[in-house]
């Protein structure tokens, strides 16, 4: 039987034929092209990365490769098994417009590319405020969401398990959102800009940096090609917030566009829904402007792409404006950054280069009581990539070089901390893909830093498509990341603990390796898929934030090879009629560190279990309703053994439900209108605030938060689309 099964897979291998359609300018796949054999009906189409395979015809041997714009090409095929073929554009063929429309899903596995991307697109954007980015995962399973404090108003991202810092978050493949803005920059993305997001586990390219340990997020801007030429959303809720956003493209030449944005929010009247006479929100304003510059021709080899864009933000929260000699917490920040992206495809397949660039300056001035945080930082950031095909398709290399100057200066009260850094780099990275069932992605890069020495950052990434539409992965590398202790846990500071900060802090390394399963599959030609990953994150050295060892201190100091990070998640999406979509997800976190230098805990205000369920109904063509509802088991809570019995915590916060939702109508193309609350439950953190009453005592404590605080918020707005 064996042997049978041999001679039937030789003979399958001789009789199929796989090849690999290209544009011969750009090197990019050309997708839905047309393979079949001169006079018969049996044809192919190319799939999303260009390729087909096409059983070979016992008598015609001529195969015929059609696509609409290029050159009909055609080969005579003798003992060829695999073939990559350029085709080249036909300008004397060619037709003006044609447009086609798909309805992609809201949320997407690409199953073709080697690391695995999920991408949010604008319709799961939709489905929530998205009042900024933080606010954009609140339907999505993969990124937790949650609060620093019960004073800042600050929200926090995790992947797998550990804060938005250990994940690069970057603005068209340009890390845009590191340093001081690591926590608090995401506030300044607002989630009506953005045509997607695109989310990625583990390690990612070394292309990118050598950042990323838990992750990478990254963020595209609204095309300035498409046709919406004027967008304006104007939002409001119970919190007394007021937002508008809007976006106008115009062209500025046949070759030339630009698009301005403009969001700005307010909020002016103080609440307080948990009567602890702290304001459950911020009072105060924020502005957010962009400038888009877009040059792109087909006539021309060159692309050009570039922004500047300037935040501003003066917010204040704090005890109740009655109270004398009240307890206020004042934010105030400014940035001016710009970037720019240049590239080059050269009249060869596969091969192109380009440059990208980006720099900011940007101040932070908090106020916790009668205590201030500063913190100031400059960056330039440049890298240059070169891309080329080996010999063949098969093969394909991106190499290239960055630099990169940081200065980061910060202080709290007579406290300070930064650097002055120049960081110069290289990288390479080699993808080998003999066939679509298998790719092999292998990189490294080599920096040096003024500051931090020699870092070297390996990484590897593999997918094997087991059977049709079933895909394994694997990924596997080291990340890096600087410490920066002050603007990282900004929570801390909502209390009246001590700051104990180590004098040698050292930079935070860490493997990341994980295994992820995805497949795809129809049930009465309806789509559903199932995906399973764990990943695994060993700390080789670790920047701890330790609030166990003190209830009236907070510790900073480095600590090797003692903390690691669990992750597993289950996921099912099903969409079993065209007016039903569901997600349902199921994650587990084991994130665990020795505080204390002998033995492992968990770490603290982390659930270990977590469940997800989104239902996406179309109540009518023009009526859509969304329904989120998030279960958080319960986390670690700090000791407080040195407070007073009456201010004790216990040693689990509770479990609770989390349920938000929305409605929208949309009459025509132009309008929509929507209504919906977030936390359905009006469930609220009991004791948010230890010792409120009291916010100058040593006992004074509003970081150890681990559910809402604000409860049940009621939002709604409108969108026009022109």
């Amino acid at each position: 039987m064996i042997f049978v099964l041999i001679a039937n897979m030789l003979q399958a291998q001789t009789l199929l034929l796989s090849g690999e359609i290209l544009n011969f300018k750009s090197g990019e796949p050309l997708v839905g092209a047309i393979v079949y054999w001169e006079g018969t009906n049996d044809a192919v189409i190319t799939d999303l990365s260009g390729e087909f395979n096409i059983i070979k015809d016992t008598v015609v041997n001529i195969l015929v490769i059609d696509y609409t714009g290029f050159t009909t090409r055609k080969f005579e095929i003798t003992n060829e098994s695999q073939i990559v073929v350029n085709l080249e554009e036909d300008n004397n063929n060619s037709i003006d417009v044609v447009k086609i429309k798909i309805e992609k899903p809201s949320t997407n596995i690409n199953m073709h590319t080697t690391i695995k991307v999920e991408e949010l697109s604008q319709k799961e954007l939709g489905k929530a405020a998205c009042c900024n980015l933080s606010e954009s995962f609140e339907t999505n399973p993969t990124v937790d969401v949650s609060f620093t404090d019960a004073i800042t108003g600050t929200k926090q991202i995790q992947l797998l398990g550990l804060a938005g810092p250990y994940s690069l978050i970057s603005t068209g493949n340009i890390p845009t959102i590191t340093g001081n803005s690591a926590l608090t920059g995401i506030e300044f993305i607002p989630g009506q800009w953005l045509e997607s997001i695109q989310l990625v586990k583990g390690t990612g390219s070394v292309v990118n940096g050598y950042n990323s340990i838990a992750g990478q997020i990254n963020t595209e801007y609204k095309n300035l090609n498409n046709e919406e030429k004027l967008f304006l959303n104007v939002y409001g809720n119970s919190a007394a917030k007021v937002e508008l956003n809007a976006i106008n493209n115009f062209k500025v030449t046949e070759t030339i566009n630009s698009g301005l944005f403009v969001q700005a929010d307010a909020g002016s009247i103080s609440m307080d829904n948990n009567n602890d006479e702290f304001m459950d929100n911020q009072v105060g304003e924020k502005i957010v402007l962009m400038n888009i510059w877009e040059c792109q021709s087909d006539s021309s080899n060159w692309t050009f792409k570039g922004s500047v864009k300037f935040d501003y933000l003066d917010k204040e929260s704090g005890q109740m404006p009655n109270i004398h000699s009240r307890y206020l917490f004042t934010n105030k920040q400014q940035k001016a950054e710009a970037w720019t992206k240049l590239g080059y495809v050269f009249n060869s397949p596969g091969r192109s280069t380009g440059l990208q660039l980006h720099t900011f300056s940007d101040k932070k001035d908090f106020a916790f009581g009668n205590s201030t945080l500063s913190a100031v930082e400059q960056k330039f950031y440049a890298n240059w990539i070169y891309a080329d095909i080996i010999s063949n398709s098969n093969h394909t290399i991106k190499t290239g070089v960055n630099y990169v100057y940081n200065s980061i200066h910060n202080s709290f009260d007579a406290l300070n901390y930064g650097w002055d850094e120049n960081v110069i780099g290289a990288f390479a990275e080699y993808t080998f893909k003999p066939s679509n069932k298998f790719s092999l992605v292998t990189g490294g890069r080599i920096d040096y830093s003024t500051v931090w020495g020699l870092i070297l950052t390996p990484r590897v990434h593999v997918r094997w498509e087991i059977s049709e539409n079933s895909v394994v992965r694997f990924s596997g590398g080291l990340g890096t990341k600087n410490p920066n202790p002050f603007l990282e846990n900004l929570g801390v500071f909502a209390s009246s603990r001590n700051i104990i900060l180590d004098a040698n802090l050292q930079q935070e390394k860490a493997w990341n390796y994980g295994l992820n399963y995805t497949k795809k599959f129809k049930m009465k030609e309806k789509p559903y898929s199932v995906s399973f990953d764990f990943y695994r994150t060993d700390f080789l050295n670790k920047l701890i934030t330790n609030l166990d060892n003190n209830s009236h201190e907070v510790n900073f100091y480095n600590i090797k090879n003692a903390s690691y990070a669990n992750s597993f998640m289950s996921q099912f999406k099903a969409e079993p009629t065209k007016y039903l979509n569901t997600t349902v997800a199921y994650r587990y976190y084991d994130v665990q560190t020795k505080f204390n230098g002998t033995n492992f805990q968990k770490n603290p205000l982390t659930p270990s279990h977590r469940a997800f369920i989104n239902a996406d109904v179309k109540l009518h063509k023009k009526w859509n309703w969304d329904l989120t509802v998030n279960w958080n088991g319960k986390s670690r809570l700090p000791s407080l053994n040195e407070h007073p019995n009456n201010l004790q915590v216990g040693a689990l916060s509770d479990a609770y439900w989390l349920a938000n939702s929305q409605l929208k109508f949309k009459p025509n193309k132009k309008w929509e209108f929507y209504i919906g609350a977030e936390n359905l439950f009006n469930y609220q953190q009991p004791n948010a605030i230890i010792d409120s009453s009291n916010p100058f005592s040593e006992n004074f404590d509003a970081s150890l938060v681990w559910g809402p605080v604000f409860g049940r918020k009621v939002y709604g707005g409108l969108k026009l689309k022109i």
